[in-house]
């Protein structure tokens, strides 16, 4: 359903500028968010987004379920964590679920980073939107080859990675991206230690543990998700294919 007048949102509508959760539900019992909803809460945040800007008002739980890969049960269960409730016969609001999804994220929230990293992949990253739709500022990129020191990537200027831990403290930086090769990850992840650094996005192929960085660790490896679709691939035609 198209937005009407009354619901519309305004030109400069931004996702930094919906009222938390917290903000609408003062007086309720916190809930604690098991892992699994936890881990649907991105793809809720991509759907949905997109839903609010195809100018999608409503959504029922069939359809977002549908969207989402999961039974219409197991969303109304999630929805009972989004302070959400649906109406029969009309379904759920998209923006309110998109501003409770967004408030559980955090990406209401403006989050500060520096990237390790300003070759090819690290560039992709920064000049993407993924980052800014998500409410995270890159305010440094960092890497050890002369040749890239000096030079921009999304704007911001590429400077030398011994200077990282300066300017992490400097700046107030939430979030180190780490885009550089294997070797060096763990030793850009030893840089921001101690600065005030609260997360890492590590892009690198080497695993880093949370126990061993000391704040919240997410490793990314897109070639994981190549696999397992050759698994499937394999699985699908394994009458034909021999392995």
């Amino acid at each position: 359903m198209k937005k009407d007048r009354e619901t519309e949102a305004p030109e400069d509508f931004d996702v930094h500028d919906l009222p938390s959760v917290a903000e609408r539900r003062s007086k309720a019992t916190p809930k604690t968010v098991p892992e699994a909803v936890l881990r649907r809460l991105p793809r809720y945040f991509r759907i949905l987004r997109g839903l609010f800007n195809a100018d999608i008002l409503r959504v029922s739980s069939d359809e977002l379920s549908s969207h989402l890969g999961i039974t219409a049960s197991q969303l109304r269960q999630d929805m009972k964590y989004f302070d959400a409730e649906g109406q029969r016969g009309y379904g759920y609001s998209v923006k309110a679920l998109y501003t409770s999804v967004s408030s559980l994220l955090g990406v209401s929230k403006k989050h500060t980073a520096a990237m390790v990293g300003a070759g090819n992949l690290g560039s992709a990253i920064a000049s993407s939107m993924i980052l800014e739709q998500r409410g995270v500022w890159l305010k440094g990129v960092f890497d050890v080859k002369a040749a890239l020191i000096g030079k921009t990537v999304a704007g911001v200027p590429v400077r030398d990675a011994a200077e990282l831990p300066d300017f992490c403290s400097a700046n107030n930086i939430d979030i180190l991206i780490i885009c550089c090769d294997p070797g060096s990850a763990e030793r850009a992840a030893e840089l921001a230690s101690g600065t005030g650094v609260r997360g890492i996005w590590n892009f690198s192929q080497y695993e880093l543990q949370s126990e061993k960085t000391g704040v919240p660790t997410e490793n990314v490896c897109t070639g994981d998700s190549l696999m397992n679709l050759i698994y499937e691939m394999s699985g699908k035609n394994e009458n034909k294919t021999q392995i």
